[in-house]
């Protein structure tokens, strides 16, 4: 443990005012101001149309949508490229294998600063829906939606918890391909097809099996009352399980490296 905590420290301080942190906060902030302007061209159409009564939920669920459906598909795989590319633009790895501290710490240490940041960019998501919806309201846009309802924090939160949940075998996937190849088209390449197939496998039962469907389905059944849930704790237990054994499979393989 305390080897962890030491590579954990060393990750922070290497990332300290990187790029991928101002991107856990311009990602999912992009992702409202698009469908805030989705909102203010078309108030009368699609979920807007659906939830009229609380514009609340259309709002999030929306968003929600975007971001566990597509946008935290690419969004991870960038993340993990960016990660690995610290490393391997400067040949670090020779300089962290040389060091006292066991090779699995500081790849799990990396896997771990991944979803930190993933968990804060929905926090940031769902926070920004709110924002965006007092904004919305201040200033009297649309003023037959009544953005005076109430919002049901308890299922936003549910939602935005079951997709982060639902990421985490594509956020161990990708961190053992972002710091497995030092290429950083070829880990983006691999995010780009994932997220092609993922948005075919949502439209069928397939998604709640295929890694990068799992964020959109598990997310999306806590807010669409219609759907069938019923292989929800399959889904989650596959991200849960399947994170462990591929993490253990990235710290075995990076043991055993060489990079000399």
């Amino acid at each position: 443990m305390a080897a962890l905590v030491r590579a954990l420290n060393a990750e922070r301080l290497k990332m300290k005012r990187s790029l991928a942190w101002w991107l856990v906060a311009i990602g999912p902030l992009a992702v409202v101001a698009m469908v805030a302007l989705m909102y203010i061209q078309r108030p009368g159409s699609g979920m807007w149309k659906e939830y009229a009564d609380n514009p609340w939920m259309a709002l999030a669920t929306t968003a929600l949508g975007v971001w566990s459906m597509m946008f935290v598909l690419l969004f991870i795989a960038l993340q993990t490229a960016l990660l690995g590319n610290l490393e391997q633009r400067s040949d670090g790895w020779k300089q962290i294998f040389t060091l006292p501290n066991p090779r699995w710490a500081t790849y799990i240490a990396k896997q771990v600063i991944v979803l930190v940041m993933i968990g804060l960019s929905t926090a940031i998501l769902l926070a920004g829906v709110f924002g965006v919806g007092v904004l919305l309201r201040a200033l009297n846009v649309h003023p037959e939606q009544n953005f005076a309802a109430p919002i049901d924090w308890s299922l936003l939160l549910r939602a935005g918890l079951l997709s982060y949940v639902g990421s985490w075998l594509i956020i161990a996937i990708h961190t053992w391909v972002g710091l497995r190849w030092r290429s950083f088209a070829a880990a983006s390449v691999v995010g780009i097809v994932a997220t092609i197939f993922a948005i075919f496998a949502l439209n069928s039962d397939l998604g709640w099996y295929f890694p990068w469907g799992m964020p959109g389905m598990a997310g999306f059944s806590a807010l669409d009352s219609s759907t069938d849930a019923s292989l929800l704790p399959l889904t989650l237990a596959l991200s849960v399980a399947g994170a462990a054994v591929v993490t253990l499979f990235g710290a075995w393989d990076v043991t055993r490296r060489d990079v000399l």
